[in-house]
């Protein structure tokens, strides 16, 4: 609800389903978050955990998002994101490092279960229905794979990505629906140029714990010179198939350029692209600018 350029209130403007009110110096950094699905926290069902990075705190809203917030008391120091594994379980990331599998006791109280300590790691994803492939996306350019025990590299990018600004770096990773038998990923980072980019990646023929850099196809890039931070950082698949991507503003305080607001402009949205390789058009309702069609050819 805070002024933006241009003021507020603009025409068919939504409003927030909640404002995170700031806890005083040190706290209003919101990293969000889950709409809890986990099967082992049956108390938390359809609520909304997201953090806090300046303290550290967990909260919880909901169900629908909405309500008076909850301390859930639990603390992941600098928490930097929050993913779920193939199976919907809970993780929580710690830019110091460790990375956290979310859980709750007989009453309901929100656990922390460490799975490992990593570089600067900023998210966890899985393939949809996989049991045993846990993706951990490091800042640095290199995404690990924890698998039976053991952790490998499974992707290194690091020649591509740029980390050097407070909020650059590699911002998010994903699996297709059909990686089993496509073998295909998408990482979303900052290039060296500072822009916004969006690949695709395949796995090695040697088997399926490698991807291979040099099958990178570019697929986006976003241009992103204003400054270093609000760079964004959500990637998903949707239940409906399609990609999801979240790209921050132009940066700097309180988006001057107004990209967010600006349906000219890529930049501050959720965008929706149709990545699958037998595509030929547009998702129905992506005709609404700034539109965006990505096709494999």
């Amino acid at each position: 609800t805070a002024p933006g350029p241009g003021g507020c209130d603009p025409p068919n403007d939504v409003a927030p389903s909640h404002t995170f009110p700031s806890a005083g110096p040190g706290s209003g950094v919101v990293i969000g978050g889950y709409v809890v699905r986990a099967p082992d926290m049956p108390a938390r069902q359809g609520q909304y955990i997201y953090g806090d990075f300046a303290n550290g705190d967990l909260y919880w809203l909901g169900p629908g998002a909405s309500g008076v917030r909850q301390n859930a008391n639990a603390d992941v120091p600098s928490v930097s994101g929050f993913g779920e594994d193939g199976l919907g379980h809970l993780y929580a990331t710690s830019l110091d490092g460790p990375v956290f599998r979310l859980g709750e006791t007989s009453a309901g109280a929100l656990t922390t279960t460490g799975i490992g300590t990593f570089s600067q790691p900023v998210g966890v994803a899985a393939p949809p229905g996989d049991p045993d492939r846990l993706f951990v996306v490091e800042r640095r350019g290199v995404v690990k794979l924890l698998t039976g025990g053991s952790v490998s590299d499974f992707l290194d990018i690091t020649a591509l990505v740029r980390d050097v600004g407070s909020e650059e770096g590699l911002l998010a990773f994903a699996a297709t629906p059909d990686y089993a038998t496509s073998g295909r990923v998408f990482a979303f980072y900052t290039d060296n140029n500072g822009d916004l980019q969006l690949d695709e990646y395949a796995r090695t023929a040697a088997g399926p714990d490698r991807s291979d850099p040099g099958a990178r196809r570019p697929l986006l890039t976003i241009g992103h010179q204003a400054a270093d931070n609000h760079n964004g950082g959500q990637l998903l698949f949707g239940q409906d198939g399609y990609l999801y991507l979240s790209t921050g503003d132009g940066g700097v305080q309180g988006d001057p350029e107004g990209d967010a607001r600006n349906l000219g402009s890529l930049l501050g949205k959720i965008l929706r692209m149709d990545v699958n390789p037998a595509a030929s058009t547009a998702a129905p309702g992506d005709t609404t600018a700034p539109a965006i069609r990505v096709r494999a050819r």
